[in-house]
């Protein structure tokens, strides 16, 4: 979920932002954080079929380190991750929105 969270916020909300900083240079710097991204990926689709069960994050961190308030932990901070990720996208796609619809702030998203 963070992963898909992470492309989809710098494909979607950061795309204006990046090209203005990175001008003709901006395929290069998405093919960079693509392979970045991939690294990622192919670790946690390692990770996954060693570990095959859900809340991945946490399962990694208790084989990993074999403390249980570690992996509570880590999948309680992923949880406000995700919280906080999805609110910023949500803020970015009300922003693309609104030079489309012309709509009050309140009706779209609230601030």
């Amino acid at each position: 979920m963070a992963l898909g969270i992470t492309i989809g916020a710098g494909i979607y909300v950061l795309l204006g932002s990046v090209a203005g900083s990175a001008g003709l240079y901006t395929p290069i710097a998405f093919l960079l954080a693509s392979l970045m991204a991939g690294f990622t990926a192919f670790s946690f689709a390692e990770l996954s079929g060693r570990y095959p069960r859900s809340a991945g994050e946490a399962v990694f961190a208790y084989h990993g380190f074999g403390r249980r308030w570690f992996a509570v932990t880590i999948g309680l901070l992923m949880t406000g991750a995700v919280i906080i990720s999805g609110g910023v996208i949500v803020r970015g796609f009300t922003g693309y929105l609104q030079t489309v619809v012309t709509a009050p702030d309140w009706l779209i998203s609230s601030r």
